[in-house]
């Protein structure tokens, strides 16, 4: 998906791993847009060396989309925390597995 994106003139500024199951592919787009910033939940940056030098994910959103995304931690039980994304404008909520916990 990453190479469709591009060939459309696309770019990624920002690059997400918001659970411990959705980070097998931030390799892939991190080679296909090198200059984005890389976001990971805090125990896939412990667990994960591709995710070892990543910007952890809080409670508040990077300034590189806080204007149009607030975002908060999932913190429903050591096993699964998950970054769930608020888009202002659309006024949708963005999961990943959270729905399906």
């Amino acid at each position: 998906f990453s190479g469709f994106l591009a060939e459309l003139g696309g770019s990624a500024a920002a690059l997400i791993a918001p659970n411990k199951y959705h980070y097998m592919f931030i390799e892939p787009w991190r080679t296909a847009f090198p200059g984005a910033q890389v976001f990971a939940e805090e125990h896939l940056t412990r667990k994960q060396p591709c995710l070892a030098n990543v910007q952890i994910l809080t409670d508040s959103p990077p300034s590189i989309y806080a204007q149009d995304i607030d975002q908060v931690i999932f913190r429903g039980n050591n096993l699964f925390l998950e970054a769930v994304f608020f888009h202002k404008a659309s006024g949708w909520l963005i999961f990943t597995d959270l729905m399906t916990n």
